[in-house]
């Protein structure tokens, strides 16, 4: 099922009384911009019994995702992320969180420094949740199932070093018994939201992608696009996660932050998208692509 949003304040008929039933007749609906427009529309709805705000997913598995997690761990997260206070097809109607895009916070303050403390000690509680692991393949063998695509869909890029790179170290990272954690697998300061107020807070959005999977890949792309250009933001990241990836894992961890360097290339220049294609540039070079 596809949604026409050619008037961008049109919703489905589902979705209104969604609304209806969760903020009150006569609500105020106004679309918001987000990072992946083509896979999810995302609006404000201001009412008298309040605010939240609506997704309409396109893609049915990042919507089943998004409902499982605010359906099943979104409790034990407390105030970090949004509540799930209504549903239609393909839509979550989701509680306000306060507070700022990090990303868009001058960096260099105590404000993101504060900030990257609360990420990383939000994202330790996110992966300390018990999840069943129901994946058919190991983690050893999606990881070399992961660089095996990287390779296939790389095409003329310039990424003949780095996948050659990858495929010298995978006898290494897939040779130790390795675990899925329940990760949100699009960790970034885009979607983290801080609220200065009381000593500082941090939310969480958007998690339909999250799922279990190794949890090296929620650290690579905060680490390649700010960590490692900031020693500052850095030290209190790791210090709120409870430390860097060490001994048997640091060598895992940069094959991880490979793939997903290269990873973000293939997608910028597949889909010619600049936000992308700036994400990529900057981890090439963290990585010295």
């Amino acid at each position: 099922m596809m949604y026409p949003m050619s008037n961008p304040v049109t919703i489905p008929d589902e979705a209104r009384a969604a609304l209806d039933a969760s903020v009150g007749l006569g609500f105020e609906l106004e679309a918001r911009p987000g990072r992946s427009p083509s896979s999810a529309l995302v609006f404000r709805a201001c009412g008298p019994r309040g605010t939240v705000f609506l997704k309409l997913h396109r893609e049915p598995r990042r919507y089943e995702q998004e409902r499982h997690f605010y359906r099943s761990f979104a409790e034990s997260l407390g105030s970090a992320v949004p509540r799930l206070v209504g549903e239609a097809p393909r839509g979550l109607v989701l509680s306000l969180l306060e507070g700022e895009p990090v990303s868009t916070l001058a960096e260099g303050t105590a404000l993101p420094s504060r900030a990257f403390h609360e990420a990383g000690a939000l994202l330790a509680r996110l992966h300390a949740l018990s999840v069943e692991d129901t994946d058919a393949l190991s983690v050893s063998d999606a990881l070399a199932a992961r660089v095996a695509a990287l390779r296939r869909d790389a095409g003329g890029l310039q990424l003949h070093a780095a996948l050659a790179r990858l495929e010298a170290m995978l006898p290494e990272l897939t040779a130790t018994a390795l675990s899925r954690s329940f990760c949100h697998r699009d960790f970034q300061p885009d979607n983290w939201l801080f609220d200065p107020r009381e000593g500082g807070t941090l939310g969480v959005l958007d998690f339909e992608h999250s799922r279990p999977d190794l949890w090296l890949f929620d650290l690579s792309r905060v680490d390649l696009l700010y960590l490692s250009r900031s020693p500052v933001l850095a030290d209190a990241f790791w210090a709120g996660y409870g430390g860097a990836p060490a001994g048997d894992a640091r060598a895992l961890y940069e094959g991880v932050k490979l793939m997903d360097a290269a990873r973000t290339l293939i997608w910028a220049e597949r889909h010619q998208d600049p936000v992308f294609q700036k994400e990529a540039e900057i981890m090439g070079r963290a990585l010295k692509l």
